[in-house]
């Protein structure tokens, strides 16, 4: 279904009668592959139910407990390949089951790990090498399950974003902060499998640095870059120092297409929002997130440099506040030219660690710089009417002094 790519008859420059027809066998085609997959998602939804899923996995299928998540896992990560192929409200189904598979792996991991060492004889290595081949499979479901937001919302079946994160161009809907929440805890469980890099799709990578437990200042000052040539995009650490400095069992970096930047963002936000997030966290031992608010060492923070070749009319370096559900940019310095190589960049240059892009000035800020100018404005325009008011008072006293000395003059007795 996925080889089945109907975005061919979508592209390429064409005279306004090609380009109907091409239009015609653009819908046909899409019409074609969501009635196939319709009526998978009517068995899928039936049968694989969250509140069953374990069951399913550990009995229902097969005796090969690690087969069963296997194909499971392969059916939602085939289903959610085919974004454009999903009629309006079957997507819920791929949403449900891909988070569903997410949010209960520690449930049904350690009944098939027992089954590996005690049916199969399977060696630890062996078995934390079948934990890593789940893990990037879910990790690359998560990152398809963006694009099948994305057609969503090009298909107009999104209806309720808020207007306060469309002028931001974020589409802060339940589903949208629920795959970005499950993405982050998905890919912690990469530290499990130590220092590595991890291609999961084309719109997402990760990387994973352990600490080795014997970092000293000595090595605070190595450098690790990561450039992604295709986004023209490139990410300066310093990992050591930040590792030791926080006391950290691991630094993940990872690039990931953000399901909370709405696909309409240039449209409806001037100059845009890059959807290409960067996100950088430290982990403790257990997996918890180790939070990182201010980087005191100037020189060791992190750099993210994007090219100005591509990214020229972005202007501000931005993060995603997530308590408070919008784009900022403090703490979060802007270097406008950045000259790296003979090309120039615009710099961002965070104090503290999440995740971080390029894009406009966050509206709510806007708003607050916008509400102290009216503030101002008003206590001036009060201090002015104050003056008008006590000179027209103090006017009329010294004409009424003015005029009662007259009459006194001319020796009248008032």
């Amino acid at each position: 279904m996925a080889s089945r790519d109907c975005s061919l008859y979508a592209s390429g420059e064409t005279n306004a009668e090609d380009k109907t027809y091409k239009a015609q066998l653009y819908i046909e085609c899409r019409n074609s592959k969501k009635y196939i997959l319709s009526q998978l998602l009517d068995t899928v939804k039936d049968q694989l139910q969250c509140s069953k899923i374990v069951e399913v996995i550990t009995s229902n299928l097969s005796e090969d407990i690690d087969q069963n998540i296997k194909y499971i896992l392969f059916l939602i990560n085939e289903l959610t390949n085919n974004p454009e192929a999903l009629e309006q409200g079957k997507s819920q189904i791929v949403y449900d089951l891909a988070n569903c598979l997410q949010e209960k792996f520690d449930e049904y991991w350690p009944k098939i790990e027992t089954y590996l060492k005690e049916k199969q004889n399977y060696l630890k290595q062996s078995i934390l090498a079948v934990k890593k081949d789940l893990s990037n499979i879910l990790m690359q479901t998560l990152s398809n399950l963006v694009n099948v937001l994305h057609f969503e919302e090009i298909d107009g079946y999104i209806q309720e974003i808020k207007e306060e994160a469309k002028k931001e161009g974020l589409i802060l809907i339940d589903k949208a902060k629920k795959i970005n929440k499950n993405i982050f805890n998905c890919i912690k469980k990469l530290n499990e499998f130590g220092n590595n890099f991890y291609n999961i799709s084309a719109s997402m990578g990760v990387n994973v640095t352990i600490n080795n437990g014997k970092l000293d200042s000595s090595s605070d000052a190595e450098v690790f870059v990561s450039d992604l040539n295709d986004k023209g995009i490139k990410l300066i650490l310093h990992s050591n120092y930040m590792l030791r400095d926080k006391g950290a069992y691991a630094m993940q970096t990872v690039f990931f297409d953000s399901p909370l930047v709405s696909v309409n963002a240039q449209n409806t936000v001037e100059d845009g929002t890059v959807n290409t997030f960067i996100g950088i966290t430290l982990y403790d031992k257990d997996g918890n997130e180790i939070v990182v608010s201010d980087i005191k060492l100037e020189d060791f923070r992190p750099q993210i440099l994007y090219n100005k070749k591509i990214y020229s009319s972005m202007k501000t370096c931005l993060y995603y506040n997530e308590k408070k559900e919008q784009l900022e940019s403090d703490g979060v310095e802007t270097i406008d030219d950045f000259t790296l190589d003979g090309e120039t960049f615009i710099k961002c240059v965070p104090k503290h660690l999440t995740s971080f892009t390029l894009g406009t000035e966050s509206s709510s800020n806007t708003v607050l710089i916008i509400l102290i100018i009216a503030l101002c404005l008003i206590v001036i325009i009060g201090i002015v009417v104050g003056i008008v008011i006590f000179r027209k008072k103090h006017s009329k006293q010294v004409t009424n002094k003015q005029i009662e000395s007259s009459f006194d003059c001319a020796g009248i007795n008032l």
